[in-house]
């Protein structure tokens, strides 16, 4: 690789990100919480209102547990309401992004999806 360099460049690794980037760590407690209605919170009420302060690039969720919604089909009971895994599918996905299985940016913040 040096080889096909121009004479007197040296090749180097930097740090993947600048010391200043993390300026604020924000530690949220609050008593008779679970840590996954902790990480909601800070999730989706937090972090969006820091987000929106002028100067603030990206707000990175860190600790907790990611709620995650787990739909388990009783396919006699969805043929009794004259439903199909397909319509179910359909409605399932209309008020949110098909993502499945990986992590998706929205605006500065990423979502992830298992």
């Amino acid at each position: 690789m040096e080889a096909r360099l121009p004479d007197g460049v040296v090749p180097r690794l930097a740090a993947d990100g600048i010391p200043t980037g993390q300026i604020y760590l924000v530690h949220g407690r609050r008593t008779g919480f679970d840590l996954a209605e902790l990480r909601s919170l800070q999730d989706w009420t937090i972090a969006p209102q820091l987000r929106s302060v002028a100067g603030v690039a990206e707000v990175a969720s860190v600790g907790g547990f990611v709620a995650e919604l787990v739909i388990q089909v009783d396919p006699g009971l969805l043929a009794a309401c004259g439903l199909t895994i397909r319509e179910l599918g359909d409605e399932l996905s209309r008020p949110t992004d098909s993502v499945g299985g990986m992590c998706c940016t929205k605006a500065t913040q990423n979502l992830s999806s298992r």
